[in-house]
């Protein structure tokens, strides 16, 4: 059945339907069993083959998201960031990626915040309101502009920061 629907929606051949089926199954099992770099090996390979396939691009965009927040938990923020925006160049409607990539910009600016470095801090986290605001989790976005906001503040750029609130008030996005 799955591979019908594959040939119906890619006019493929019965052949590549399976194959495309087939590659799917592999790069499922690998993602389930958390070896995320195994599946998007997997999927960078099939969609080297098949460049139109939806459904690689997809499963290779979710693949990628999951690949990311490996890189995430392990505060490895540059490629993290990387990885959710290759995701969702495959994938622009992916929200995990969108939120996930908001959350690393954040998560990035709030480690700089941290280590005393508030002018490297100010871009991350002004890229993770502009990411946030356009996803669905209304808390995330407030945090990372309340941070935004504290930078701004604290580096002396009351102007900017004003602007900024005023852009946001009340919380609307």
């Amino acid at each position: 059945m799955a591979a019908r629907s594959i040939v119906d929606a890619a006019n493929t051949s019965r052949e590549e339907a399976n194959e495309l089926v087939n590659i799917n199954q592999k790069a499922i099992a690998a993602m389930n069993s958390a070896n995320y770099q195994g599946a998007v090996e997997i999927l960078k390979a099939a969609l080297l083959k098949h460049p139109q396939s939806a459904l690689l691009k997809r499963n290779l965009s979710a693949a990628l998201n999951n690949s990311g927040m490996t890189a995430l938990k392990n505060q490895q923020f540059n490629k993290a960031i990387e990885v959710f925006q290759h995701a969702l160049s495959l994938n622009p409607e992916s929200k995990p990626a969108q939120t996930n990539l908001g959350v690393a910009h954040y998560n990035q600016g709030l480690f700089l915040i941290q280590t005393d470095k508030l002018t490297a801090a100010e871009e991350p986290l002004k890229q993770s309101v502009e990411e946030l605001k356009i996803t669905d989790n209304n808390e995330l976005f407030q945090k990372s502009l309340t941070a935004y906001l504290s930078v701004l503040k604290k580096l002396n750029k009351t102007n900017l920061a004003n602007t900024v609130d005023a852009k946001y008030k009340n919380g609307s996005k």
